[in-house]
Order: structure tokens, then C-alpha cells, then sequence
């Protein structure tokens, strides 16, 4: 389909220059290409990856899965679901970042892959930006969940959360945890098995939008531009912003009502 559609383009823009050769030596007065509008391509992968988060129910069903499988799974969900972090992030904490008498995770570094040699090799940098390095609130239960976690964690030398078997947690890993899920869910839970571990990220920024709207608030752009540790504000808006089920009622209601 990419292919055929490609030698659409091409033989248009033949016909295009071919007809504009035309009119130039004055053999046709119009260039009939010159009001044709060719119509816009509907990029199916960009929508799928629009869908890929969970509304709130969703969310909370998605959780009670992971309540049922090994502490170190249920807390890694748990943990990124509520914070936003990107994959890395997560995977390079290590429990000094983690201050549970404040509430607060501080994020100043990520893991990173380096595929040079034929080879895979995990390696520690700096976050993505400069907006990257921040530090977040995190709520109660996320962290009754995580010292739970931390009681039975394995020891290592560098004191991270989540190790593996060089020093970090292989990023399959928790894809594995994903696989395993969608095999195991019923017919009845079929719309979870779309997220991916980024769509858990944008699940984050989106019901933090949805939490507000129900609550009568103005969206909290910037803090939750700040949140997720774009640079942009307009990142933010761009990818974050898409409407749920709750918002799409919150506009129904205000449209019955009229704008008064």
C-alpha cells in the first residue's frame, strides 16, 4: 500500500510539470493540476499511538492485575503509572532518590542503550533535559507500596530499585510483564491490552487533565509540563491533551446548559 501510494505522488507530479510545460508554450491555457487538491494521507499508526493510554477505571483495573503478581511487578506499575516516568528514568532509580518522609522522587538520571560493536550495553547518563531534572510529589499508597517493596528488595552495590542482571533491569523486562499480561487477561479486559509502558506515561499527564476537569479546575499545563519533564511546553500539549469519556460528558453538560 506505502509503495503503490508513493508512485501515485510521483506520476502526479509528472503530470503536474508536464501540463505546467504545456501552458508555458502556450499548447493548453490552464493547468488543470493547479486546483487539484490531493487529499490528506490519515496516518493510522499516529491514531493507534493517540489511543494508547487508560481512562481512569481502566487504570485502577489495569492496578488490581498487578496487585495479584510479585511485589517488585505490582510497584514497578504502580510507581510508573503515578509519576510519568519515562522508561529509563524508572529503571536507573535507585531508593536514595526516593525520600519517603517528604513524599518526593527526585529524577537526575536515566538509563540508556548503547548498540555499538554488535552489542547491547545498558550505560547511565544524564536525564533528556535540563527540564528532566526535577523532583516529584508522589502520594501515599504509592509509597506504603513501595517500603513494602523495599522490605523483601534484593541488595546490590549500587542500591537500585529495580537491579538486573548488569547493574540495571534489562527495558524487556517489564515488556515481558506487558506480554504475559495480555496473554492472562480475559476477553472482558481486552482494552488494556493496548498499553505500552510510554502509554502508561501518558495515562499519567492525561488523568491528571481529566482529575482537574471533573474538579472544575483550569488544566495544570505547566505543572504537569513540568511533571513529565518536558522541555516544551508545547510537547506537553501536543501529545498529553487528548480528551477522555469524562471530559467529552464535562463538555456535554456545559453544552445542554448553554453558555451562560
Amino acid at each position: 500500500m506505502g509503495q503503490t501510494s508513493e508512485i501515485w505522488r510521483c506520476l502526479g507530479r509528472y503530470l503536474k510539470q508536464l501540463f505546467k510545460y504545456a501552458q508555458l508554450h502556450e499548447i493548453i491555457l490552464k493547468n488543470p493540476f493547479d486546483v487539484v487538491t490531493r487529499p490528506t494521507q490519515i496516518n493510522t499508526k499516529r491514531e493507534r499511538k493517540q489511543e494508547n493510554y487508560l481512562n481512569s477505571k481502566q487504570l485502577t483495573r489495569f492496578l488490581n492485575y498487578w496487585e495479584t503478581k510479585p511485589v517488585p511487578q505490582y510497584a514497578y506499575f504502580r510507581f510508573l503509572a503515578y509519576t510519568g516516568l519515562r522508561r529509563g528514568e524508572i529503571i536507573a532509580l535507585t531508593w536514595d532518590d526516593i525520600d519517603f518522609k517528604n513524599k518526593k522522587v527526585h529524577i537526575n538520571k536515566s538509563v540508556g542503550l548503547d548498540y555499538r560493536n554488535h552489542e547491547t550495553n545498558m550505560y547511565l547518563k544524564s536525564v533528556k533535559t535540563g527540564a528532566g531534572n526535577r523532583t516529584l510529589s508522589v502520594d501515599g499508597k504509592t509509597l506504603e507500596i513501595m517500603k513494602a517493596y523495599k522490605a523483601i528488595a534484593p541488595k546490590n552495590a549500587m542500591n537500585v530499585i529495580w537491579p538486573g542482571k548488569h547493574t540495571y533491569m534489562d527495558f524487556n523486562v517489564p515488556e515481558r510483564w506487558l506480554q504475559r499480561m495480555r496473554k492472562e487477561l480475559p476477553k472482558r479486559d481486552d482494552d488494556l491490552k493496548h498499553v505500552s509502558l510510554h502509554g502508561l506515561r501518558h495515562t499519567h499527564a492525561t488523568l491528571l487533565f481529566e482529575q482537574a476537569a471533573s474538579q472544575g479546575k483550569a488544566a495544570p499545563i505547566k505543572a504537569v509540563q513540568k511533571r513529565l519533564g518536558h522541555a516544551d511546553v508545547a510537547m506537553t500539549l501536543q501529545i498529553y491533551t487528548h480528551a477522555t469519556n469524562k471530559e467529552d460528558e464535562i463538555i456535554d453538560d456545559i453544552l445542554d446548559t448553554g453558555f451562560n
